[in-house]
């Protein structure tokens, strides 16, 4: 008689051990999954997709009219105009801030890190000229 339950309290903790295995697995391979994902870089929306994905989401979840939403499409554009004459006007600052930064990391370098350093900046140039040509932010 005392036989029995102990086999059914071996069974007990051999059931338990498995379910937590299977969690542990379970939760891992999930983990592991949503880790990877997250790794992964999605390219940025131009100005375009953002405001076309922004009205939409508006547009569907406050219910707007018809008329609402062409005046929320007017906004986008106010805004929008207003962002690049702020960032137009600021933009020779930034550029005085970047060569300042520029030539105080470049008087810590040795020359060989120098030339490494001045083809970083020209390749940060390139993709800063190619945003602005695209009207997307930098």
């Amino acid at each position: 008689m005392t036989r029995r339950p102990k086999r059914i309290a071996t069974l007990y903790l051999g059931a338990v051990f498995a379910a937590g295995a299977l969690v542990g697995v379970a939760g891992y391979r999930f983990y592991a999954v949503n880790s990877a994902q997250a790794d992964f870089q999605v390219a940025p929306l131009s100005p375009q997709e953002y405001r076309a994905r922004m009205v939409s989401k508006l547009e569907s979840e406050l219910g707007l009219s018809p008329d609402q939403t062409v005046e929320l499409q007017k906004i986008y554009d106010y805004v929008g105009e207003r962002w690049h004459d702020i960032r137009d006007a600021m933009e020779p600052e930034f550029e005085a801030m970047r060569k300042e930064r520029a030539e105080r990391i470049l008087g810590i370098l040795n020359p060989e890190q120098q030339e490494k350093y001045r083809a970083i900046l020209e390749e940060k140039r390139r993709k800063r000229e190619a945003a602005q040509a695209s009207g997307s932010c930098y």
